[in-house]
């Protein structure tokens, strides 16, 4: 499965800083890996286990927790250790989009 997304250009805030944005549904854990590695593509989420520590081990990627904090709660079904690195992202290292957003 393949979605893509356009910016609109005449948004009333600001034209938006990222032009189109094709999101991928790739269900293996390694698929996603290789693809980042490969440079196919510039974002991979979800990935566990043995894939997440091997990402780990990739000088040019980087691995961070995108869990929502929300999540973060000792009474969180995904607090345990058994989860481990499932609710992180992967994205080539220094390569990650820093900007804030505005919930106004």
């Amino acid at each position: 499965m393949e979605l893509v997304l356009e910016a609109y250009e005449g948004y009333w805030r600001k034209v938006p800083h990222v032009k189109r944005l094709i999101m991928k549904g790739v269900p293996e854990g390694t698929t996603r890996l290789a693809m980042l590695k490969k440079g196919e593509a510039d974002l991979g989420v979800v990935l566990e286990g043995p894939v997440a520590e091997e990402a780990k081990r990739d000088p040019r990627l980087q691995l961070v927790d995108a869990r929502p904090l929300a999540s973060f709660g000792s009474s969180s079904p995904i607090s345990g250790t058994q989860v481990g690195l499932g609710g992180q992202a992967l994205a080539p290292r220094g390569e990650l989009c820093t900007g804030s957003v505005d919930h106004q």
